[in-house]
């Protein structure tokens, strides 16, 4: 037996684990019209094509980096799919191999039959079969057989290392069947029998079982009552609920002997009799639900004989009853759930009516929720339809049935745990109370009393009281019942003769304590005869579980009534509970054989799914506050006048504006009964999550808020060039006022209702911005992850931030994608030019201000401290990325080949001999017939990258005002908070130098160190210039003399836009020679050729920090600066005017001394002093001297 309640208690855990897993299938494993991932996830054709196919992904870099993205990210999950599927197959094996040992002898006291003829063994020997095929039929419904295939290649080709011989069997198992599933779970249709494809007889063939073994289950399931639910359900019009779980059983178990399906036309006319009489829509295991007119569409002998028991006019009977019995089950109900109504003395007296009628209602409940569902298709719609369109068919009625059963049995339910816990002191009140009314009848008749009431003294009378007190005070419940029932009935029944026979009647007195004494024996009865199995009766009775999934076709009727009336939650927590009681199903038997991680586990999936349901039902009632909140936004937002300090008498009227504020209060008030509503609910346990109305309440009005705040960055944030009636910087900019204004409002009034709600208003606020804004930044920022994040840690079930498409032809996927971009296009390097001094970007034709500094405060007002720092974040992630792409191209490719360190080899052995022989030369040669023929070979790379380094450059600069944007903000706002941070952080810095000089000294944790620095970026205390991205190669002096190369060939095309400023003035002593400076500058940005040389500047400065090892950007300005002095050299000694390139080369040197902060010194080593104090004034006497 317990071999067998292993098999039940396993089956429950791999279906649980089948319909978890259901819900996290990758994306890129479905099915769909995108075919980016085809050629790295394929179906069972890969077996067929395995060496090509693994050749071509080789030799295909595009295809090798989505294949180690795929198996990076989903390996594990790829693990767990195969897992379950593996458990689904040797589950059928491991039934077989039980079997045949039964079979065989192998356990000596057991056998198959014997398992058989035992009660328990019966059912659990049942169910291992009916498990199983249940399986098979989740397996195919939830997760579809081309996903399956193409989850096990997944498998296969990223463990195939660690994959055992089973890896081709249970491919074979879990392959494609030709079911399609036409629903989202809530009903299975399958394809008929008869037709080619063989389906589902020849998917559930896939493992044979002994034929010996299925027959005897289907008879056994067939022929007798194996849960004894007919006791529970005795009258004869409610034997196919009573038979309900064999139905669902027998239908599963059908599937592995078809023949009986197909030509057994009289076996399947007494199973149909039996199990379908009048229903024909059942639930096979928690709510999944079947047409049989469907599912039995193509087998012969099912068909005829459900045809011809369920004929449209036995239907159209079936249905007309069931609308009787509801219509009398909702008026019985509302008569016993009347206030004062439902005592424990009620129930006492009529317990066996009560649960009589709470059977009746459960069985018109699950008929109507069943084969009223829209569970059909073309060939059974009719039925449907004469179900639907039935006189007097109404859903709310169901709903109110629904509400008033599941009050009527919690109600029930709660009087007889009560009465069974306090059975025994309930029962010695009866007693104390019922000798105290015999001790006043004893003194009635003992003459004490004849003064006042009149009664005549009897001795017999006084004495028999004495005797009948004794008889009741001797009674106990642990005597056996049947003799205490007997014994009290016998009292009742005796003190009904003595009234009689002494004309009580006409002593009132006495009367009355009599008929209180029969009352309490009465009650001593009735309370004797409540069992310890009324519980389970009523759990049986009122089991929910068909109703997992259809419940959820009740929800718009739901919405409807909390709208109207918002203390209708309080019925609704016992739907709640009705609903939790289903649960019970797949736990009873894991409990039973012990399985405690299992059940856990198992418990806490089911009670989830539950609360996701309780939750989508609760959330109309923060739903229908935001409508409310919206109106009240508007008014306050774009009518109600703000107050001034100070109001002329005059104007208090005009400020007044009663009729608006009217409708804000009226508005509030409304809010609260939504308020009241929700909290009048108590907490209820759902499995094992306990539900806080106030933590519902406060999980409701955040999704709203998220979903709000999400919407309005999600529509405002959309730049469509269409739209753009003047230049895209205006667009953006108006784009952001509105944004700022809208979340203003919202803010503004979502303060206003926190205490109407009985919420943390601001502090759910912040939390909330923080987690839309995080999320997205997120989601923008996992675009250029090699291993992608699947699961975010700003994502919630119960609170979900929305994903929106991604707009056409756009790369960005959020908002804050887009928002950074278009701050990028509006400031391209390519039409604008970044004035330093002036922290603005201007554009190159019109000359007009694009951006000046006081746009990072428009930014910080519209998407708040966390949008910046996210802006900030992703473009940390672009700069990476371009990085990336350099060191690929650069040092991975160009630097690699023979040709191109040969040419860098030269140009570095050139350089040097020039430089040791330079004293020796009386005569200055030109340095640009040397560089230039390395220039020439090297354009074809150069060009490669010099869009990357202005790009890195360009968000280098957004980068530095968002945290001068930061900072000054945190100065403001926080400021102990910001001096703490600086603190600390020369705190660890000290700590890590002192580190670094002896490693005996204690050393910051990493985790510290990562903590603190977000910190710091949140507050702007970090300097973008300093940072390192990646990590590049070690030892690369190519790559130095081609970053010179590269600098050399871009100086005539460099324009700093503080030079477009310093030459502007014309008051020096050669002002034709600035003028001419002046249009040079002009003309190169004219030609369109210009390179924004700021923007260069802080690209080439990012690009060598990466090489903090090699201090590459000390050996730059050396290298640099040499060749820089050889031309000023040569332009000196030949009298020539400074050329432009010697021009920038001096502002490229004498800036980046500036953005990185070394000393002037560094570069005085290689260009005297002099020259570097006097160059302005060389530029304006060299050409006079010539």
């Amino acid at each position: 037996m317990e071999k067998a309640l292993e098999f039940t208690s396993i089956g429950n855990a791999i279906i649980s684990e089948l319909l978890k897993i259901s819900q996290i299938i990758p994306n890129e494993f479905q099915v769909s019209d995108n075919k980016k991932y085809d050629e790295i996830i394929m179906d069972f054709k890969y077996f067929r094509i395995i060496e090509a196919q693994e050749k071509k992904i080789e030799n295909d870099e595009h295809l090798s980096e989505l294949d180690e993205f795929i198996r990076e990210s989903y390996s594990r999950i790829l693990l767990r799919f195969y897992q379950a599927f593996e458990s689904v197959y040797e589950y059928g094996i491991n039934l077989n191999h039980f079997i045949n040992d039964l079979n065989e002898g192998a356990y000596i006291q057991t056998t198959l039959d014997s398992i058989f003829q035992d009660e328990e063994g019966r059912q659990l020997i049942c169910e291992s079969l009916y498990l199983y095929a249940v399986m098979l039929i989740i397996l195919d419904v939830f997760i579809p057989g081309e996903v399956r295939e193409r989850l096990l290649i997944g498998y296969y080709r990223y463990h195939s290392q660690n994959s055992d011989s089973s890896i081709d069997d249970v491919c074979k198992f879990c392959r494609s069947t030709t079911y399609n599933p036409q629903n989202t779970g809530n009903t299975i249709h399958f394809q008929p029998s008869c037709s080619t494809s063989g389906y589902p007889d020849n998917y559930f063939a896939r493992v044979p079982l002994d034929e010996n073994f299925v027959s005897n289950v289907i008879e056994t399931l067939k022929s007798e009552d194996i849960y004894h639910q007919m006791q529970k359900f005795p009258a004869p019009e409610h034997r196919t609920i009573a038979l309900s779980t064999q139905s669902s059983m027998l239908f599963a178990c059908l599937y592995f002997q078809p023949d009986t399906l197909m030509n057994q036309h009289s076996r399947m006319r007494e199973i149909c009799d039996k199990f379908y009489y009048n229903n024909w829509i059942i639930s096979i295991y928690m709510g999944l639900t079947v047409n049989l007119f469907d599912a039995w569409d193509g087998y012969k002998a099912a068909k005829t004989a459900l045809v011809k028991i369920l004929e449209p006019q036995i239907i159209k009977e079936i249905t007309v009853k069931n609308q009787l019995t509801m219509k009398r089950m909702i008026e019985s109900t509302r008569g016993l759930l009347k206030e004062g109504v439902l005592k424990e003395e009620f129930l006492l007296k009529n317990l066996d009516k009560i649960v009589k009628v709470i059977r009746e209602c459960n069985f018109s409940a699950r008929w109507w929720i069943l084969n009223s569902s829209n569970i059909f298709t073309k060939k059974s719609k009719h039925i449907y339809d004469l179900v639907r369109n039935s006189q007097n068919f109404n859903v709310h009625d169901q709903y109110d049935l629904i509400l008033n059963i599941s009050q009527l049995e919690l109600i029930v339910k709660e009087i007889a745990t009560d009465l069974l816990e306090n059975k025994e002191t309930k029962w010695n009140n009866f007693k104390a109370d019922a000798l105290e009314k015999l001790a006043e009848l004893k003194m009635f008749f003992s003459g004490e009393a004849s003064k006042f009431l009149k009664i005549e003294k009897n001795e017999k009378l006084q004495s028999w009281f004495v005797d009948i007190s004794k008889e009741i005070e001797s009674l106990e419940l642990k005597q056996k019942p049947r003799i205490v029932e007997k014994k009290l009935v016998q009292m009742i029944e005796a003190f009904s003769e003595v009234q009689e026979y002494h004309n009580f009647s006409s002593y009132a007195h006495a009367k009355q304590r009599l008929d209180e004494t029969i009352s309490l024996l009465n009650s001593m009865i009735y309370l004797l005869n409540i069992k310890d199995t009324i519980l389970v009766d009523l759990q049986a009775i009122g089991d929910f579980s068909y109703a997992w999934y259809l419940i959820d076709g009740f929800t718009p009727t739901i919405h409807l009534s909390l709208q109207k009336t918002p203390n209708i939650l309080i019925k609704l927590r016992t739907l709640f509970i009705k609903l939790a009681t289903a649960l019970e199903i797949p736990l009873m038997r894991i409990n039973q054989f012990g399985g405690a991680e299992e059940f856990v586990s198992i418990t806490r999936y089911y009670s989830n799914e539950l609360v996701k349901y309780v939750r989508k039902i609760v959330q109309i009632i923060p739903h229908s506050i935001f409508n409310l909140l919206r109106s009240i936004i508007e008014l306050q937002t774009n009518h109600l006048k703000e107050l001034p300090e100070k109001l002329e008498k005059d104007k208090v009227k005009e400020f007044a504006q009663l009729g608006i504020r009217q409708d804000i209060a009226m508005l509030t008030f409304n809010i609260s009964v939504f308020t009241d509503g929700i909290m009048a609910m108590e907490k209820t346990l759902v499995g094992v999550i306990e539900l806080d109305p106030k933590q519902l309440l406060e999980d409701g009005i955040r999704k709203e808020l998220v979903k709000h705040v999400a919407e309005a960055l999600n529509e405002v944030l959309q730049f469509n060039e269409k739209q753009q009636k003047n230049s895209k910087e205006l667009l953006l900019v108006e784009k952001l006022n509105n944004l700022a204004k809208i979340i203003k409002g919202l803010r503004s009034t979502f303060e206003y209702v926190q205490d109407y709600l009985n919420i943390s208003g601001l502090l759910i606020w912040k939390e909330e911005i923080m987690r839309i804004i995080n999320y997205n930044v997120e989601q923008e920022c996992n675009t250029f992850k090699k291993k992608k994040l699947q699961f975010s840690k700003f994502q919630s079930d119960s609170i979900p931030i929305p994903n929106f498409n991604s707009l056409p032809n756009d790369a960005s996927l959020t908002f804050i994608g887009r928002l950074a971009r278009e701050i990028l296009k509006i400031t391209d390097p390519k039409t604008t030019i970044y004035v330093d001094l002036l922290t603005s970007w201007y554009d190159v034709k019109s000359h007009q201000e694009i951006v000046d500094q006081k746009f990072t405060n428009l930014l910080f007002n519209s998407v708040d401290v966390h949008g910046l720092v996210g802006i900030d974040k992703l473009f940390s992630y672009m700069i990476s990325d371009d990085l990336e792409n350099i060191h690929k191209v650069l040092l991975k490719q160009v630097l690699k080949e023979k040709q191109w360190t040969d040419i860098l080899q030269k140009f570095k052995t050139d350089f040097e001999n020039r430089k040791a022989n330079v004293k020796d030369k009386s005569k200055v040669e030109n340095p640009f017939k040397h560089y230039q023929p390395y220039i020439n070979k090297c354009s074809k790379g150069l060009s490669n990258i010099l869009p990357q380094i202005l790009s890195m450059g360009q968000k280098a600069i957004w980068r530095s005002h968002i945290a001068h944007e930061l900072v000054t903000s945190s100065r403001i706002n926080c400021r102990n908070l910001v001096n703490s941070l600086s603190a600390f952080n020369d705190a660890l810095i000290y700590e890590l130098k002192c580190h670094e000089i002896d490693n005996n000294k204690p050393k910051p944790s990493l985790e510290l160190l990562l903590e603190v620095n977000k910190h710091l970026e949140m507050v702007g205390l970090y300097n973008p210039i300093e940072k390192v991205y990646i990590k590049m190669s070690k030892n690369s002096n190519e790559f130095l003399n081609f970053i010179v190369i590269f600098v050399l060939t871009n100086l005539n095309r460099l324009v700093f836009g503080k030079n477009l400023l310093k030459f502007n003035k014309t008051n020096s002593i050669n002002a034709s020679a600035i003028m001419k400076h002046r249009k040079n500058i002009i003309d190169i940005i004219h030609s369109n050729r210009y390179i924004d040389g700021h923007v260069f500047l802080l690209g080439l400065i990012t690009l060598l920090r990466q090489f903090y090892e090699n201090n590459y950007l000390m050996d730059f300005i050396d290298l640099f600066g040499t060749c820089l002095f050889e031309m000023l050299e040569f332009n000196l000694s030949s009298k020539h005017e400074l050329s432009m390139e010697i021009m920038n080369g001096l502002d490229l040197l004498e800036t980046m001394l500036t953005l990185t902060g070394f000393p002037r010194s560094v570069l005085e080593d290689n260009i005297p002093k002099t020259l570097l104090d006097q160059r302005d004034y060389l530029l304006t006497v060299i050409p006079n001297s010539s």
